[in-house]
């Protein structure tokens, strides 16, 4: 029977053979290593292959502890979802070559996503916002209207280029992002999926402030 580590295996077969294959963007590359670190660091030593659904469960429960211990707050759902995510991907990797004979991950419940309700500006709040603007630098208040009245996210955002904007059709076109990790610095790439690539109107005050910039 097979029994390999767990740290190792992790590491170097499933993000260095799946995951850094070269087909993911650096960003997602960089967002797995980072989230392998608590993984790793709590299963230093355990064998893959007798690793349980309960032993996945108690890590996702110390994961909610731990955080709460150290920042004085409760954790979000979504923060515990993207180390479940890790974990499923993981397993179900080794599962599918046959590394294991059963995925555990199959039996460990997705954390519940919670309704939290939208803490939106009041009519007031925001016209005190918009007022303030108008004291911002011209380039600033390009971009922040950009972000309000488009939905673009803001790697979109900062990766637009003048030729992206066709003032005769008073749209902008979205082709590319920025991003950024510590690891590999500033990337201009595309935009996160294929969605991503769009043809977005722009509104007359925008179109405006554009044009003076």
């Amino acid at each position: 029977n097979r029994r390999d580590d767990f740290v190792d295996f992790a590491r170097n077969v499933w993000l260095s053979l799946y995951i850094n294959n070269g087909d993911r963007k650096q960003t997602t590359v960089a967002y797995y290593e980072n989230m392998l670190k608590p993984i790793t660091q709590y299963f230093q030593g355990c064998i893959l292959q007798e690793i349980t659904s309960f032993q996945l469960q108690h890590y996702l429960l110390n994961c909610r502890n731990e955080y709460q211990k150290k920042n004085q707050t409760t954790i979000s759902v979504k923060y515990l979802r993207h180390h479940y995510g890790v974990l499923r991907n993981l397993f179900r990797y080794a599962y599918k070559h046959g590394v294991i004979d059963k995925n555990p991950m199959e039996q460990v419940e997705p954390p519940r996503q919670g309704h939290k309700p939208v803490d939106a500006l009041t009519q007031e709040q925001t016209l005190v916002v918009l007022q303030k603007l108008s004291t911002y630098p011209l380039d600033f208040r390009c971009l922040f209207y950009l972000l309000l009245t488009t939905g673009l996210r803001r790697g979109e955002c900062l990766g637009l280029k003048w030729r992206d904007i066709d003032d005769t059709q008073n749209v902008l076109r979205v082709s590319r992002a920025v991003a950024y990790s510590p690891k590999t610095g500033l990337i201009v790439g595309t935009p996160k999926t294929g969605n991503g690539f769009r043809t977005i109107p722009l509104m007359p005050k925008v179109k405006s402030l554009l044009q003076a910039l």
